[in-house]
């Protein structure tokens, strides 16, 4: 890689929200005139399908000002990148939750190369969902990985930069996600300001350390009440309940279990009742659901075609009758 002596003119690639940060910062350098000199943006296509129709970034980046660029969709091969000028050019390709390979010639067309940020401390994780799963696994320790893309994989290029942090025996989704963002831009700005040293010394990873972390499929958060612990149940949603509510059936509708609280379960009940089983208690303002072992207790949900509703409300709709109505596991 040539040495770096001067500002740099990126072309960031992103789409989520976990990549505004990073587009924050970046903008903000340019906006004193320290480290970037040009910025534009490549979001993947809007999609009219989703809860959110227009990209995160994309909607940011609009609002910012900054130049917005739309991918073709599903792949970059033999995608022309944009250019500055016919004088000028981008040097520095960055990606942040972006969803695409890029292919190699498009990644040594910027003079500099590209540069990524993963949450996770690669090779730990490989993939794009290394949040959910490093709540899913019970790591203790979580983190950012800066690394130079590779040509051939995703998640495999040399690291430039690691930064690690604690993870909270309680930590939900959300919260790590937006922790991460914003420790995985300010670590992006280290590793720019220092790009050539950071390059001299960045390691291979090590390919027998990976682990996988595949995207989180919506039939893990349909609950099977019959063989899953309530330690499994609030871990699937601290995991997964942001992004894909844990779900259930209820007189023959889903219903989303939105809020959840580890509990030691209602009075008057045992052990003994069986899984699925419901138990509303007034006092405590919540549904105890039974799992195979120990209990749950919701205190926000949602039945298919209807609106959100605690957990009184849900008693009151549907007249529950305590330990005969029940939760069970339907369609995924």
């Amino acid at each position: 890689m040539p040495h770096p002596n001067h500002p740099f003119r990126v072309l960031f690639f992103g789409s989520s929200h976990f990549a505004i940060p990073s587009l924050r910062r970046l903008m903000q350098c340019k906006e004193s005139g320290e480290l970037v000199t040009a910025l534009e943006v490549v979001t993947a296509p809007d999609n009219k399908q989703t809860k959110i129709p227009e990209v995160p970034l994309k909607t940011f980046s609009r609002k910012a000002g900054i130049p917005v660029h739309v991918a073709p969709p599903k792949t970059l091969r033999n995608w022309q990148r944009p250019i500055l000028s016919e004088t000028e050019d981008f040097d520095l390709g960055v990606v942040v939750s972006f969803g695409y390979f890029l292919p190699k010639s498009l990644i040594t067309s910027f003079r500099y190369g590209a540069l990524n940020v993963h949450p996770s401390l690669l090779p730990r994780h490989r993939g794009p969902a290394p949040i959910e799963h490093t709540i899913l696994n019970q790591d203790t320790k979580a983190g950012v990985s800066i690394i130079e893309l590779h040509h051939d994989k995703f998640d495999a290029g040399r690291i430039l930069l690691q930064s690690e942090i604690d993870v909270r025996q309680d930590a939900k989704y959300l919260d790590l996600h937006d922790q991460l963002a914003e420790l995985g831009a300010s670590e992006l700005i280290r590793t720019i300001r220092d790009l050539d040293l950071r390059s001299a010394n960045a390691l291979s990873q090590d390919d027998s350390l990976s682990t996988h972390a595949p995207k989180i499929r919506k039939e893990q958060a349909n609950i099977n009440w019959n063989t899953a612990t309530a330690d499994q149940v609030y871990l699937l949603h601290r995991a997964l309940g942001y992004r894909v509510p844990i779900h259930s059936t209820f007189r023959g509708k889903r219903v989303q279990i939105l809020e959840m609280v580890p509990t030691m379960g209602p009075t008057g009940f045992s052990s003994n009742e069986a899984p699925g089983i419901l138990v509303y208690s007034k006092e405590r303002g919540m549904v105890f659901v039974r799992c195979s072992e120990g209990w749950i207790g919701c205190t926000q949900l949602k039945v298919q075609d209807r609106n959100v509703v605690n957990a009184v409300a849900f008693m009151n709709g549907y007249q529950v009758v305590n330990g005969q109505d029940k939760f069970v596991q339907g369609d995924a």
